[in-house]
């Protein structure tokens, strides 16, 4: 099927366009079946998976805002994934000790861009079948917020 000229959807920045980006980050992380290449970590799985993990944080910030919570967001960097999810559970997201753990593992990642380039990493790099469950989890904790209207 070709795609029309002109998208019909013109994305905004509203929780669910955030949620929809993440839901889409993760499907094409997921689609991707091998997660070693020539001995390597996958590097662009690990990349799309941080990208749809900030995304369902941020969308449900955002949903939280809407819904009246005032947000600090103190200096908080974009990539910054513990950061948001730090800042997510003040709004109420369910905590979790093992959740943040495995973003905090993900968080050194994705801000300091290590999966895009090569650089030396202070610990050892979380397998990717622990990466895929941390983020589909995460996002179904965040699904909720965001779906209901």
């Amino acid at each position: 099927m070709k795609p029309p000229i002109y998208s019909n959807v013109q994305p905004d920045e509203t929780p669910q366009h955030f949620m929809g980006r993440a839901r889409m980050f993760l499907q094409a992380a997921t689609a991707i079946s091998c997660d070693y290449v020539n001995g390597q970590q996958n590097w662009p799985k690990y990349a799309l998976l941080c990208h749809a993990a900030e995304l369902a944080l941020k969308a449900f910030v955002r949903a939280k805002e809407a819904q009246g919570t005032a947000v600090r967001m103190h200096n908080l960097h974009n990539h910054n994934l513990l950061g948001w999810y730090q800042l997510s559970v003040q709004c109420g997201l369910t905590h979790g000790v093992e959740m943040e753990e495995n973003i905090g593992a993900l968080s050194e990642l994705h801000h300091k861009a290590l999966m895009r380039y090569p650089k030396r990493h202070s610990r050892p790099i979380p397998d990717l079948s622990f990466t895929d469950g941390t983020v589909e989890e995460l996002i179904s904790f965040v699904s909720p917020f965001i779906n209901s209207r």
